[in-house]
């Protein structure tokens, strides 16, 4: 036997003879590294790693004779490390959690798997993870890991992932690669929503989707597919006023079927408030009636679901005279008395979000008036 059957280069094991019932023994040790021993109880250093074969012939003055081989009895590992574990994705879960997915080593020297996140303040690595993987069937090996972080709402975190095998061998962390997750701002300009992200980092991927989301809605919908080097993108829908949640999602990284989501940016959209018509000119037609004209508006068109057309008297106090589909841009008011009164018009834009616009220009007839000199 012996008292160690595997371990790290040089390994120093120490064989024990457990022949019995004879007596002048000679020994004959014989073991694949090339060397031999005539002792009892050899010591031998294996300096090179490999599995190595052990057989013992024992006789006493050549009366008895018996012999013992136990092949691949000895392993002995390298003094190299073990291959690096591939991040798939660092992705965000929400505000205070990131997901790291990895490939896990194929390679029976593997003993541990260390994941660093790197502090953005102090520029340090910090080990967040530790798993050990010694191939013993009472251990599972993940291939994932929740990471509890400070705040992905302002700021992305960045990982490494070292192997270690059972000689203590690592690859130096600063050779290792580098996977950050994306982060997610948004502001409303000029009635359109700018988002602008940071990239993802560690692998090629395919491309960007970005999804969005109102506020109190169940689902995400995706509103664009962008190039894996966009960073930058203007939603210039039209929204309906209200709460806008927005993310991004970097598909296929590293050429496997894995994904990275940002994190959630919100803001409010007052698009829409900002449509106006104005009246283009209000005429008397005949003596008899008024004909107002306007043109459609210029903000967002294609959401204008119709008019409603006013008249005062006074210029304060204005009644719904008419409510119109969105391809009238003219009506004739015969409801009046041009030879009495000249009228004011305002119309508002009606929208598929019914929601109130302003109002535009104010139109108005005129009264022609004359007195005769006696």
């Amino acid at each position: 036997t012996a008292d160690v059957t595997s371990g790290c280069a040089p390994l120093t094991v120490n064989f024990i003879n457990q022949s019995t019932g004879a007596g002048n023994v000679m020994y004959n040790w014989t073991f694949s590294n090339g060397q031999t021993s005539q002792l009892q109880n050899p010591s031998v250093t294996f300096t090179q790693p490999g599995l190595y074969t052990v057989s013992l012939h024992v006789s006493n003055d050549g009366i008895c004779n018996d012999s013992i081989e136990k092949i691949a009895y000895i392993t002995v590992y390298d003094t190299l490390p073990p291959s690096p574990a591939q991040i798939l994705a660092a992705s965000v879960v929400n505000d205070t959690k990131v997901k790291i997915t990895w490939l896990p080593v194929a390679d029976p020297d593997i003993w541990a798997y260390h994941l660093y996140r790197l502090d953005n303040q102090t520029g340090i690595w910090n080990q967040v993870l530790s798993l050990m993987d010694t191939n013993a069937t009472s251990l599972v090996v993940a291939d994932s890991f929740i990471d509890h972080v400070p705040n992905t709402l302002i700021e992305s975190y960045s990982y490494r992932m070292q192997t270690e095998d059972r000689c203590g061998n690592r690859i130096p962390l600063e050779q290792l690669q580098i996977h950050t997750t994306v982060n997610i701002t948004v502001s409303e300009q000029q009635d359109n929503i700018f988002v602008v992200w940071t990239p993802y980092k560690g692998c090629s991927f395919n491309e960007y989707e970005l999804l969005r989301k109102e506020t109190g809605a169940q689902y995400w919908n995706m509103i664009a597919t962008l190039s894996s080097t966009d960073t930058m993108y203007i939603d210039s829908s039209g929204l309906c006023p209200g709460i806008y949640n927005y993310k991004i999602r970097a598909k296929e990284l590293c050429g496997s079927n894995y994904f990275a989501y940002s994190d959630t940016a919100s803001t409010g959209s007052t698009a829409l408030t900002a449509q106006y018509v104005d009246i283009v000119f209000a005429t008397v037609v005949d003596d008899q009636y008024v004909t107002i004209e306007w043109e459609a508006p210029q903000a967002y068109p294609d959401r204008d679901s119709g008019y409603e057309l006013y008249r005062s008297e006074d210029k304060s106090n204005y009644q719904l005279i008419a409510t119109l589909p969105p391809t009238e841009l003219k009506y004739d008011d015969h409801n009046v008395e041009v030879h009495k009164q000249n009228y004011y018009y305002m119309i508002i834009p009606l929208n598929d979000c019914d929601v109130a616009a302003d109002t535009g220009l104010v139109g108005s007839s005129i009264l022609l008036t004359s007195e005769m000199d006696e």
